[in-house]
């Protein structure tokens, strides 16, 4: 996926694409206090689509710093729900067959600093999206410097509704690329740094012990092989996808090579390590 962005003054005009791009960035305005008149939006979604654009609908909910009232009021929940459903009425039916997702979020990986809580009204929001519909997030990990770090906040059972878009990532997975850094795809205007991240997809894939175990663990405890791992990846530059030990084995699909770290992983893990090896993968510990 390859996606220009577009900003809200290219509305009434639309922008010219650089080569090379397959998709844009539609923007609706979703927030509370918004009309929900999408008719220029509209227009402009199918003269790029005339173009042979694929469409990536960003619905602008106001997430989660522009709020106006605590996540708990239930009128405001109500109303980001209603333009959801508006969208998957309206929009979604004349586009579906020409759209690569739809981006509910922008900002910090700290989610205003209430990850947990944005995450989980975020689950409660995408009830209302059409089936099928791929989600996307737009994350800025500039704050994050180290891997571990990283890899807790970014840790898959935190994300399973939703592809990631990154911005200066400190891990190289196969996540999609916002603006800035390396993976599998790419979201932004500059053709440059659009040359410079495209990976291939990857076939090796890192183990992590479940959320739960890693957030009842200090980072520090973690043997020191698994920094070694992470550190060492960063170094040879190879693209690598993180897997929950609960989504082992839906998502091993494409990997020839997986790192274990055998201390980190139960019982159950293991049996679902054998069932990797015994589809012909190799285990790196």
């Amino acid at each position: 996926m390859l996606v220009f962005e577009t900003t809200i003054g290219e509305l009434k005009e639309g922008a010219t694409i650089p080569p090379g791009f397959t998709a844009v960035t539609v923007q609706l305005d979703g927030k509370v206090d918004a009309s929900l008149c999408w008719k220029e939006e509209e227009e402009l979604a199918k003269r790029y689509v005339d173009q042979g654009f694929s469409i990536v609908f960003e619905l602008d909910l106001g997430l989660f710093k522009r709020l106006k009232a605590p996540l708990e009021d239930k009128g405001q929940y109500l109303a980001l729900e209603l333009a959801i459903e508006y969208f998957r009425n309206t929009l979604w039916p004349k586009f579906s067959h020409v759209s690569q997702g739809l981006i509910l979020y922008r900002g910090s990986l700290d989610f205003a600093d209430d990850r947990d809580r944005a995450l989980d009204y975020l689950e409660l929001l995408v009830r209302a999206v059409p089936e099928g519909l791929p989600l996307l997030l737009l994350l800025d990990c500039s704050a994050i410097t180290d891997s571990l770090q990283a890899l807790l906040n970014l840790h898959p059972e935190r994300f399973h509704s939703f592809t990631l878009c990154l911005k200066n990532a400190p891990l190289l997975t196969d996540s999609y690329v916002w603006e800035r850094g390396r993976g599998t795809g790419f979201i932004g205007r500059d053709i440059e740094a659009f040359h410079q991240v495209l990976s291939p997809t990857p076939s090796l894939g890192l183990l992590l012990p479940s959320l739960h175990t890693l957030q009842e663990q200090n980072l520090l405890t973690l043997p020191p092989v698994f920094r070694t791992h992470v550190e060492a990846l960063q170094k040879t530059g190879r693209p690598y996808r993180l897997i929950s030990e609960e989504h082992l084995t839906t998502k091993w699909h494409g990997l020839n090579e997986l790192i274990v770290v055998p201390e980190c992983v139960s019982s159950q893990g293991k049996r679902k390590i054998q069932g990797f090896m015994a589809a012909g993968g190799e285990v790196i510990s």
